[in-house]
């Protein structure tokens, strides 16, 4: 099975947003070499890539590492 190039660079994305590029740099190097070399070149919007190495890989070595922690919300957080 394949994903669509759309789909694999949604995760880059993520990971330099919500990690910095420090994160992005720990993320990267924790990927097999072939999934690194994917990721570290440009990713192509319209091409496919194997379900795998695009999508599978990536997001077990995101999810394996820890968060930062999520705000909570109040409700008097609410401003209208």
């Amino acid at each position: 099975m394949q994903v669509k190039g759309t789909g694999v660079l949604t995760i880059p994305l993520f990971i330099k947003e919500r990690f910095g590029e420090q994160g992005f740099q720990k993320w990267l190097e924790s990927l097999s070499p072939p999934v690194r070399t994917t990721f570290s070149s440009s990713i192509l919007t319209p091409a496919w890539y194997p379900l795998q190495e695009g999508l599978i890989e990536p997001t077990v070595k995101l999810c394996d590492r820890p968060s930062p922690p999520i705000p909570r919300w109040k409700p008097n957080d609410a401003k209208c």
